[in-house]
C-alpha cells in the first residue's frame, strides 16, 4: 500500500475475500485517522483477526467508507455469525448480503444484482 500510495496509482475500491478480507480491515484500519485511499470496500467471508497483536487496531475503530459484505449462511469455514459481528461492530452503515452458499462469492442472478445497485450507489 505504501508503494501505491507514493506511485499515485488509482484505486477505486477494494475486493477482498476470506483471509485477505480480515487483512483488508486492518489496512482500513490503519487509515481510520486520514483519508482512505479507496472510495469502497467488498469483503467477502470476512472476520476479525484473532492475532493478539492485531488487537489494538480494532480500539474505537468506526470504519466510515461504503461497504458491502458478502456472508455465506452455510459457510463451514467462516461462520457467518463473525462475518455480521465484523460488518455490525466495525463499519458505519455496512450493506450485507447473506446467501444461502458456503465459503465463495456468489455468483447468482440475485448476487449480480445486489453487486450492481451497490456500485450505482457509489456513482
Amino acid at each position: 500500500m505504501k508503494y501505491i500510495n507514493e506511485q499515485q496509482i488509482p484505486f477505486d475500491g477494494l475486493l477482498a475475500f476470506s483471509q485477505g478480507a480480515a487483512f483488508a480491515t486492518l489496512l482500513l484500519a490503519r487509515y481510520a485517522s486520514t483519508k482512505y485511499p479507496f472510495r469502497f470496500v467488498i469483503l467477502v467471508a470476512s472476520f476479525k483477526s484473532g492475532q493478539e497483536q492485531h488487537q489494538s487496531m480494532y480500539n474505537n475503530l468506526h470504519i466510515d467508507l461504503p461497504s458491502l459484505h458478502v456472508i455465506g449462511l452455510s459457510d463451514r469455514v467462516i461462520p457467518c455469525l463473525k462475518s455480521e459481528n465484523l460488518a455490525n461492530e466495525y463499519y458505519k452503515n455496512a450493506e450485507i448480503f447473506r446467501h444461502d452458499g458456503g465459503h465463495f462469492i456468489p455468483t447468482t442472478s440475485e448476487a449480480k444484482s445486489i453487486y450492481i445497485k451497490f456500485f450505482e450507489r457509489l456513482l
